[in-house]
């Protein structure tokens, strides 16, 4: 993990800095910069309505999954001018897993059947670039706001064990990776920044989320149940550092 956050790190200094040495012949003096940030996420999957596509197996992992998840980004930009800035970022969570001792029965199909050792583990992973804007309300506070686009998918591991099954299905023990494919998504932010020092600047943003385009990859099996569309719009919180260069 710390090898991936290093490379993510590198990179979008890399392509921020880039951007910067182009952008500089237009926009004149152009400031670099790079940060990190602890973002959480709230997210609802489209499972407890049947009309959605849900049921079986795939029903009972959206309703009984995590429907929030730490981690972090890390991202770079450029501010063009005091009041606009483009940024460049990654954001990551952390796989997180939800268990139940308890035994489960579901319908799949015209059957009834148990699952023991039932587990759901989720994680969310994008990339985006945003343009945020500045307006200072005296020297250390500002008020954010942001408009972009994200690149990114979410990932749900399913295992369990089946028991009381007959033909088609099969007893004994299952893992089924849920995937969603790559997809665009509009992003809106709005938030508050403090600058520490002409280098340093805190902030906190909270962002909505398009992720209702998110569509499942196709190759599940067909009684796995899970609708082709299966989250809902998404939100998050951030608290993260910035440093200029």
């Amino acid at each position: 993990m710390m090898k991936y956050i290093a490379k993510s790190v590198v990179l979008a200094v890399a392509v921020a800095s880039a951007g910067t040495a182009a952008a500089e012949g237009y926009f004149g003096c152009i400031e670099p910069y790079a940060g990190v940030s602890y973002t959480h996420h709230w997210f609802k999957y489209k499972s407890s309505a049947e009309k959605d596509g849900a049921s079986g197996i795939g029903k009972l992992a959206m309703d009984n999954s995590r429907k929030n998840l730490p981690g972090f980004s890390v991202f770079a930009g450029a501010a063009l001018d005091e009041t606009v800035s483009l940024e460049l970022g990654f954001d990551l969570t952390g796989s997180r897993a939800k268990k139940f001792a308890d035994k489960q029965t579901v319908k799949v199909g015209a059957q009834n059947i148990s699952i023991t050792d039932f587990s759901t583990k989720t994680k969310i992973q994008k990339a985006y670039l945003d343009v945020i804007g500045k307006m200072p309300i005296d020297d250390n506070f500002s008020v954010l706001a942001s408009a972009g686009l994200s690149h990114g998918k979410a990932k749900m591991t399913v295992t369990g064990t089946v028991a009381g099954a007959a033909a088609p299905l099969v007893n004994g023990a299952f893992s089924q990776v849920v995937s969603t494919k790559n997809k665009l998504a509009a992003r809106l932010g709005l938030g508050v920044g403090y600058s520490i020092s002409d280098a340093i600047t805190v902030r906190a943003i909270g962002r909505w989320e398009n992720t209702s385009r998110y569509s499942v990859k196709t190759g599940l099996p067909a009684n796995f149940g899970v609708p082709v569309k299966p989250l809902k719009d998404s939100w998050s919180a951030s608290l993260g550092v910035s440093f200029g260069f």
